[in-house]
């Protein structure tokens, strides 16, 4: 990869720019090479803020968290699964600088979708319980998941990092209750302050039409602009 990253650079026209999306947790990074391999060769690199938990894991988890929340203790056999303690936002932007990455090359990328996931338990909103089903596809675009959302009962951090617990009308499997985990216009607008603290070169997002329209008031596009 950074043998192609630097053929790119050395082969296309002079002012073309190069760029590349990396991972934004220990998982993936530790089987990506290090910045320090391919960080000449581009002109900006996306950190890919999101998908940090999601229902390829057993419990309900905050998917694109921007600071790093307590490891619950949860009395199940299960929670051996690989799930870091310590998965943020933050840490992700850390983890390249320290590898050599300018912050004026690194673009933070957020999530237009919420993950879904389905629970039988309503113990702390819902948050860290055992899902339905392990292995669904839990993305969904975040203009169909805000109604759910705006509906369901709702908890904040305080890095703006958001989830819902709807109950279902009808059953989804077994299960009782959606969970959604989402970005919201705040925490978007936390985002947006982190990386003009950090100095980063700026914001991307997966992706624009996955957004409610921007008049609405809810927009993230819209809380990014601001």
């Amino acid at each position: 990869m950074s043998k192609l990253m630097r053929q790119l650079k050395n082969q296309l026209p002079s002012g073309s720019c190069v760029s590349n999306a990396v991972p934004a947790t220990p998982f993936y990074w530790d089987q990506f090479p290090s910045a320090e391999a391919w960080n000449k060769s581009v002109d900006w690199s996306v950190v890919m803020g999101y998908d940090l938990y999601g229902t390829f894991g057993p419990f309900t988890e905050l998917a694109s968290n921007l600071y790093e929340q307590k490891k619950a203790k949860v009395p199940d056999e299960d929670y051996h699964y690989n799930y870091p303690e310590s998965v943020s936002v933050a840490k992700a932007v850390v983890h390249y600088k320290n590898q050599g990455l300018p912050t004026s090359k690194i673009i933070l990328g957020v999530p237009f979708y919420c993950h879904s996931y389905y629970t039988d338990s309503n113990i702390d909103g819902g948050y860290r319980q055992r899902v339905y089903d392990a292995n669904i596809s839990s993305q969904i675009p975040f203009k169909e998941a805000s109604g759910v959302w705006e509906r369901g009962k709702k908890a904040h951090f305080n890095d703006g990092s958001a989830y819902s617990l709807s109950k279902l009308n009808g059953t989804k499997g077994t299960a009782k209750y959606q969970f959604l985990s989402c970005e919201t216009p705040n925490s978007i607008a936390n985002k947006v302050k982190f990386a003009k603290h950090e100095k980063l070169a700026g914001m991307s997002m997966w992706e624009l039409s996955q957004d409610v329209n921007y008049e609405d008031s809810n927009s993230l596009l819209r809380a990014m602009t601001k």
